[in-house]
This record gives C-alpha cells, sequence and structure tokens, in this order.
C-alpha cells in the first residue's frame, strides 16, 4: 500500500541557519514522501541559499516561495497552508525542529489504526532547557476522544504546534482556511492575529486524537526570533482573543456547548493581562456577548490591580481615561 503525503508548511523570516535545520530534520524522517513548502516572507537576507545545500531523494518535493512583502507570521503561515496537497499536515515554525526520526511513520501507523483519529501530538523539550514541554514521557501512544482533551486537558497542557501532525482531508471538510481572518477585516487594529490552535480546536469538535509523552521535536528559542521579539510580548494574548471567538461561534453553530463554554471561559481568563482593548471592542462592533467577556475579563483584571496595589490601579485608570477620549474622539 502506497504511504500518505504529508506536507510540512514552514513559514519562515531570517534565521536561516534554524531553518535549515528544521528543514534538515524533516528530510532525516524515515517517512516518504514528504512535500516541503517553505514561505520566506521576504526577509532582508534571503532563505534560497538553503535550497541549493539539499539533498533531496526522489520522494521529497520542496516549494520555495518569497513574498514580495512582508505578510507577517499568521498570513504567511495561511499562504504557506494554501500550497499544501499532502493528506496529512504538519506546521513547523522555522526555528524548531525534529529529533525523532520516526515521528512521522509512528504517527501515520496510529493513524491507520483508528479512522476517527485526526490528530497526532508528540512531547517537546525547549531549546538549552531540562525535561520536556508536556508533563508526562510515556513512550507509547494513547487515542483520546477530541472534545473531552479540549474540555479537560488542551488549555492545561497546551502542545507545541510543530510537534501535531493533522488529517489535512478531515481539516478541508471543515473549511478551515475559512477561519484565518483576513487582513482587511483587521485594518483598524495594531497588532496581528495568532492561529491559536485553530486547527486543531476545530479537528477536536469531530474525531479523536493520538498522543504519546515521547519528545518528538526541540522548540528553537533564538534571541532574534518572532516569539522573543517586543512586538509579540506587547501584543500578549490579543494576538489569540480572534481565533479564540472565531471558534466559539463555531461550536455554538453546532451545538457543541461543553466547546463554547471552555473557549469562553478561556477568553475571560487570558483575555485580562491585557487590560481594556477598545480596538476590539470596534472590531466586534460592540456585539453583547464579546462585549461582555472583553468586559468581564477587564473586572478581573481590576480587581487584581486592587489587591496588588492601589497606585497601580490609579496609574491604570488614568491612562484608560486617555485612551477613553482618543477613542470618541477618533
Amino acid at each position: 500500500m502506497k504511504s500518505s503525503l504529508i506536507s510540512v508548511v514552514i513559514p519562515a523570516y531570517n534565521l536561516i541557519d534554524y531553518t535549515e535545520k528544521a528543514i534538515k530534520s524533516v528530510i532525516e524522517q524515515t517517512h516518504r514522501p514528504i512535500e516541503i513548502i517553505l514561505s520566506d516572507d521576504c526577509s532582508p537576507q534571503s532563505l534560497k541559499p538553503i535550497t541549493d545545500r539539499l539533498v533531496l531523494d526522489s520522494e521529497i518535493s520542496f516549494k520555495y516561495f518569497r513574498q514580495p512583502k512582508n505578510l507577517n507570521y499568521y498570513w504567511n503561515l495561511k499562504f504557506c497552508l494554501t500550497k499544501a496537497t499532502g493528506e496529512y499536515i504538519i506546521t513547523l515554525d522555522h526555528d524548531d525542529w525534529f529529533v525523532d526520526t520516526d515521528f512521522f511513520s509512528n504517527a501515520l501507523n496510529q493513524f491507520r489504526l483508528n479512522k476517527n483519529c485526526a490528530v497526532a501530538i508528540g512531547n517537546t523539550f525547549f531549546e538549552n532547557t531540562f525535561g520536556t514541554h508536556l508533563k508526562f514521557n510515556f513512550d507509547n501512544w494513547n487515542y483520546i476522544d477530541g472534545r473531552h482533551f479540549l474540555k479537560y486537558n488542551l488549555f492545561k497542557m497546551m502542545p507545541c504546534t510543530s510537534a501535531i501532525i493533522y488529517n489535512h482531508a478531515y481539516l478541508k471538510k471543515l473549511n478551515y482556511l475559512g477561519y484565518f481572518v483576513d487582513k482587511s477585516e483587521v485594518k483598524g487594529i495594531s497588532y496581528i492575529p495568532d492561529e491559536g490552535y485553530t486547527l486543531l480546536c476545530l479537528l477536536l469538535a469531530h474525531y479523536d486524537i493520538t498522543l504519546t509523552g515521547r519528545a518528538v521535536n526541540v522548540r528553537g528559542l533564538p534571541e532574534n526570533s518572532l516569539s522573543q521579539s517586543k512586538l509579540w510580548s506587547d501584543a500578549g494574548n490579543k494576538m489569540l482573543f480572534f481565533a479564540h471567538n472565531q471558534i466559539a461561534k463555531y461550536y455554538k453553530s453546532i451545538g457543541f456547548t461543553d466547546g463554547y463554554y471552555t473557549m469562553a471561559l478561556i477568553m475571560v481568563y487570558r483575555f485580562p493581562i491585557i487590560g481594556l482593548n477598545y480596538q476590539l471592542l470596534s472590531y466586534f462592533k460592540f456585539e453583547p456577548g464579546f462585549v461582555c467577556i472583553i468586559l468581564l475579563s477587564n473586572l478581573i483584571f481590576i480587581i487584581k490591580k486592587i489587591l496588588s496595589s492601589p497606585a497601580l490601579l490609579l496609574s491604570f485608570l488614568k491612562i484608560q481615561a486617555i485612551k477613553i477620549v482618543r477613542f470618541i474622539a477618533r
């Protein structure tokens, strides 16, 4: 029986050494065939030289794209996904790399054993640190009902996205690309959205997952990466709000009540750390449900400020008053 094609999509910007290591770790996988899609997001130093050094075999295809303008990670990822043709798909961050050469083949074997399984998740090391990201280390694979995992486990032990393999055919049935926000929709927002486990959450509503505690990859932590940048830290969890509200709406539309309340709670408890955000209120056109979530989350934020320091609260209220005046005056 012919093996299934796996598409590995790599949205990349700079970090040529890390990107090359990521691609080589894909080539070292024992599974074949593989399709590698690299989208260079208009890096100051082109990533094209990597392709000249690659040693590929007949069962690995490589697609290189260079964006004429910087799309930013979120839309560069979406671009990569539109080019994927495999039955299975992996979104590999360009500063991550695989250390288990049998990860692809072992995961696909689990998919064959359970036709209702749509997601395979492995464990992760962080660069230059001890211990694994997920706090268990069993090497065997286990099946878990997707809805159960979403409700009780996902936001307590969030896996590294580079250690997740998705059934691409099942994602396409759910029109997964339609859940990415268009750039024109967020023109007035000062930060970019985040994928926020959109692919995973869509599949969890309908299918099983398979999970191993075996570490399959390393999460790179280069100093000049996006995840270590001021842009990323300043945006905080605001980037996740778009993805989470999209998923919450979807869960509500299919009657997945537990999923809807899980996403709503996540928005309440993860959003407070960024404080009031009038751009988001405007973006959602003051839709009652989401305004309530934003206001409730900020009530929690304000209570924390009161408990920690009255002086901090006064400073916070002063800043919000200035923001309100500017928002009204626009």
